[in-house]
């Protein structure tokens, strides 16, 4: 997941401009713009050096317009797969200023209550999938994925979601 110094200009928002993003962010999270929390799925085939150029134009995209939120748990997923101690930091430094949904008492319950919901389909998502979902449920962003785990959630629950198809 190393990044060149030209992806990381091009990619993230300059870290000037977050303080100015620190304004915007207030107008993100009561929803007076379409959100996107961009889950780890894309976020990885985005940070590959050979991904998908489709995802890595849709980020692109979303970042730009500043419609980019996250989340504690696809920080983790991320920063867990840095290769080195630098690409941690700056990747730590760089989703962490992004505006963040909190894991709190009400997206828990929904997780939670959604999870039961799918299982007595027959649908097996993963636990973070769920959470994920129900924390941009909490500020209706949409899902930026890859994978099929937010397709069987929104089938039950209606979640907003983006698939990209590579």
């Amino acid at each position: 997941m190393s990044l060149s110094r030209e992806e990381r200009q091009k990619s993230f928002l300059s870290l000037k401009a977050r303080s100015s993003f620190h304004f915007l962010s207030k107008s993100l999270l009561t929803g007076e713009r379409k959100m996107f929390l961009i889950d780890s799925s894309a976020w990885i085939e985005y940070l590959n050096p050979n991904g998908s150029k489709k995802v890595k134009a849709r980020v692109r995209e979303i970042l730009e317009k500043d419609t980019a939120v996250s989340c504690g748990i696809v920080i983790v997923e991320i920063l867990r797969g840095a290769k080195n101690e630098k690409t941690f930091q700056l990747l730590k430094e760089t989703l962490c200023s992004l505006p963040q949904i909190q894991m709190d008492k009400t997206v828990i319950e929904r997780a939670a209550e959604w999870g039961f919901k799918l299982d007595r389909k027959g649908k097996n998502v993963s636990t973070t999938d769920l959470f994920i979902a129900a924390a941009a449920q909490e500020k209706a962003a949409v899902v930026l994925h890859l994978n099929s785990d937010f397709e069987a959630i929104a089938s039950v629950v209606g979640v907003k979601q983006e698939k990209i198809y590579i």
